[in-house]
């Protein structure tokens, strides 16, 4: 926190007298100081409260961090003032060796303010490298647009928790089921990547594992790009449907969640 200069008739000394008010206003009993107080109020700190309240608001954090963002929210905001910025007023701006630890904070502040996204071309500005689980990105995606697009008759759960013989556990990504029966209508293991022609044996391996656990006749795996040697089949000595689905992020992506969707709840 930096002083501010501040100026204050006082009934004692504090930090510098100004004499010629003194002299101007010989009536005045108390004494006219100038002195620097210490403060949180700067917009440094301004900044970081209007971009914790724009993200508190965004919908976009899981529960845990919401709780995060909101006691980060509350105790600045009871040292700073609230009010509007924009990405621009994150830039440009003076750093030394005693304000030097905003620079990296409001450059994540511009990157929220902005609403950018991550994108490999050269900008114009400076940005510190950071890292984006693009698997968990991916998952989560494919969560939050079936949970709105899914019909009526369906709810989807995500990273749920199984326990193999209490030896392993393990999560399962997403898991739709039937809201009138309560039976688990299909098992989606979501995977970021691209296999040279088909799944490879660990995912089918798992993809099955969970479906036989939590007693679902469908096990589907879902990749971003469709495969050259697509999965449609029962597993060998099973009832289990065993299937590769692309949720593609190359075309529109409504377009393409509405194919997804399709595929997998009107299989030819």
């Amino acid at each position: 926190m930096p002083y501010v200069k501040n100026t204050e008739l006082l009934p004692y000394i504090r930090g510098k007298v100004d004499f010629q008010y003194q002299f101007k206003h010989p009536e005045t009993v108390k004494l006219n100081c100038e002195y620097n107080q210490y403060t949180a109020d700067i917009e440094d700190n301004q900044i970081l409260l209007w971009t914790l309240y724009i993200i508190g608001r965004s919908g976009l954090c899981s529960e845990q961090l919401s709780t995060t963002v909101r006691k980060a929210y509350h105790t600045l905001q009871g040292l700073a003032t609230q009010r509007p910025f924009k990405g621009n007023d994150c830039i440009n701006r003076s750093y030394n060796r005693l304000n030097q630890d905003y620079q990296i904070l409001h450059s994540l502040c511009r990157f929220f303010l902005d609403h950018c996204g991550v994108a490999h071309q050269v900008g114009n500005y400076q940005m510190f490298p950071f890292l984006v689980r693009t698997d968990i990105l991916y998952e989560h995606f494919v969560y939050a647009w079936l949970k709105f697009h899914l019909p009526a008759d369906f709810e989807i759960k995500a990273q749920e928790i199984v326990d193999f013989c209490k030896i392993i556990e393990s999560k399962i990504d997403l898991v739709i089921y039937d809201k009138n029966t309560r039976k688990v209508g299909f098992i989606l293991d979501t995977k970021y990547k691209i296999p040279d022609s088909k799944p490879s044996n660990s995912d089918i391996y798992q993809a099955i594992a969970y479906a036989t656990f939590k007693n679902s006749q469908n096990a589907i795996l879902v990749y971003p790009k469709p495969l050259n040697q697509p999965l449609n089949g029962l597993c060998p000595n099973s009832s289990i449907q065993l299937k590769s689905l692309t949720f593609s992020l190359e075309d529109d992506l409504e377009q393409s969640g509405q194919r997804f969707l399709r595929s997998l709840l009107n299989p030819e």
